[in-house]
């Protein structure tokens, strides 16, 4: 929800309506999506490439691989952390696991600042140098510094939460240990989503 809302004052990126609303501005006919060149040319493009991409370029693929692991593990958080804290010697109850997963938001909320930042003190002084040696863009590659960070902090949080969950331990270190998880998780989420230019999102 919290990333919807900081959604809302962004600007378009999706090209078709850019320049259906760019046309409307001008007074101009805008183009018609209906053409069947038009749908030919949507349907290579947003569904053809991407899975031609996915078999022929090592770089999409493994990448591909190695998120689709990390959001299984993901997904094994929301079965581990019921199991292991309603256990001894921690004996939560429904409500107290439930706020456990404040700290996953948290590695969340983290992230998303993170990859703020990167963008806006990394990316795009490299976008700005790319444009004026008279490029288009920067290279897709540096939009790969949210996962150099986020592939860090998956196997930290998985080590201090999985070593220290035991007894004798307060029930806090683990638990803290689920933030850098959380967070290395979505860096790279973000990484996957904007990597690959051209093919999957225009803002690349």
């Amino acid at each position: 929800m919290v990333v919807f809302i900081l959604a809302i004052p962004t600007k378009e990126t999706f090209k078709p309506i850019i320049l259906k609303k760019r046309a409307l501005k001008r007074g101009i006919t805008p183009p018609n999506a209906t053409d069947g060149a038009v749908v030919k040319k949507t349907l290579l493009l947003n569904v053809f490439r991407p899975l031609h991409m996915l078999v022929s370029e090592p770089v999409v693929f493994f990448f591909s691989v190695y998120t689709a692991f990390v959001f299984a593990i993901l997904f094994m958080f929301f079965a581990a952390i019921p199991y292991i804290f309603s256990r001894r010697p921690y004996e939560f109850t429904v409500s107290q696991n439930g706020l456990v997963f404040i700290a996953i938001g948290l590695g969340v909320l983290l992230a998303g600042a993170t990859g703020l930042l990167i963008d806006q003190f990394v990316y795009q002084a490299q976008n700005r140098k790319a444009i004026a040696a008279g490029n288009a863009h920067a290279q897709p590659e540096h939009r790969l510094y949210n996962a150099m960070l986020g592939s860090l902090g998956i196997p930290i949080g998985l080590f201090w939460f999985g070593w220290t969950a035991n007894a004798g331990v307060h029930w806090a270190v683990p638990i803290v240990g689920s933030v850098p998880f959380a967070w290395g998780n979505l860096c790279l989420f973000v990484s996957h989503d904007c990597v690959f230019p051209h093919s999957i999102c225009t803002r690349c």
